[in-house]
């Protein structure tokens, strides 16, 4: 396999076809040989840039961080870096949830001998079909599988946790994702709309999900129609959704030591907003933010 770190000017029409045969089914194949056959042509050939398209589509569903906006005659490398980066990143969380801790309480909510088997099952039951975790290159299709299996995971934990909450405390309008105890790697969409839960998912206005391992929140977010303090710290961010400007009720913001290069400019839009902890991430800089918010936490971070 291609070193992840080899410069895209390098790959060889050999390169591509040899990474092609491992992420693309057989009759995905077949179709771009016979196109390159019909037009005379080579894969990089940027008159083809077209028929990359849909496959980096599928990409960007997975993971929005994947930019569609590629110069032309580099998208086929651009799917290439973008299928490594998925696969390496699945991996990184399914380690993760296999490895994840069994027997220590999360900090802020007792933790049942239930609930920690309750997550050993749902991992297994989940992760038991997705590819060999000690060779991870897989295809597309596959990766996609691996995708929905994750959300899944995490979506079925996150229900589970709300069920918990809400036994104990029926009213509570805060909901705790934290501590070692309930091991997350993503915030789905499916978690959002979860039918049962929706008035509660409208009236959360706390929302705890510090120390996990989160390295995706979904759009669906917006969901929280009442939200005014999000705490995200000690998580894997690199990025966070833009529509998270949409949570107009937001007034505080944590996402210290993560890895976030940039922050959406939409959180210019939240006028309620007064504090952020942006410390301990990757930053080069900051968006506009609304003049409300006078405590801004951003050390600690690199250009």
């Amino acid at each position: 396999m291609l070193d992840d770190h080899k410069p895209e000017k390098f790959f060889s029409i050999r390169d591509i076809w040899q990474i092609i045969l491992l992420y693309l089914n057989a009759e995905e194949i077949e179709h771009l040989k016979q196109v390159c056959k019909a037009f005379n042509t080579t894969i990089n050939d940027p008159a083809l840039d077209c028929l990359w398209m849909p496959y980096l589509n599928r990409l960007h569903a997975i993971d929005p961080t994947i930019s569609m906006k590629v110069e032309k005659g580099k998208i086929h490398a651009a799917f290439l870096k973008g299928v490594r980066k998925i696969n390496r990143e699945q991996m990184q969380e399914i380690n993760y949830l296999l490895k994840a801790p069994s027997n220590e309480k999360c900090q802020l909510l007792e933790q049942s001998q239930s609930e920690v088997n309750f997550r050993k099952s749902v991992i297994k039951k989940h992760l038991a079909v997705l590819a060999d975790i000690q060779h991870p290159v897989c295809s597309l299709q596959a990766l996609e599988e691996r995708h929905e299996a994750l959300d899944l995971v995490n979506c079925e934990m996150i229900r589970n946790r709300i069920k918990i909450q809400l036994a104990q405390q029926p009213m509570t309008r805060i909901l705790i994702l934290s501590g070692k105890g309930v091991s997350l790697t993503r915030l789905p969409a499916s978690a959002f709309k979860l039918t049962d839960y929706q008035e509660f998912w409208q009236k959360v206005i706390t929302l705890h999900c510090s120390e996990q391992n989160i390295r995706f929140i979904d759009k669906s977010i917006i969901h929280c129609s009442s939200l005014q303090h999000l705490y995200l710290g000690k998580n894997c961010l690199t990025h966070l959704p833009e529509e998270l400007g949409q949570c107009k009720t937001l007034v505080h913001l944590g996402c210290e030591n993560n890895q976030l290069m940039s922050l959406p400019s939409s959180l210019g839009q939240l006028k309620n907003l007064t504090s952020i902890d942006f410390s301990h991430n990757l930053l080069q800089s900051l968006p506009n933010l609304p003049i409300n918010c006078e405590k801004i936490y951003t050390n600690s971070n690199y250009s």
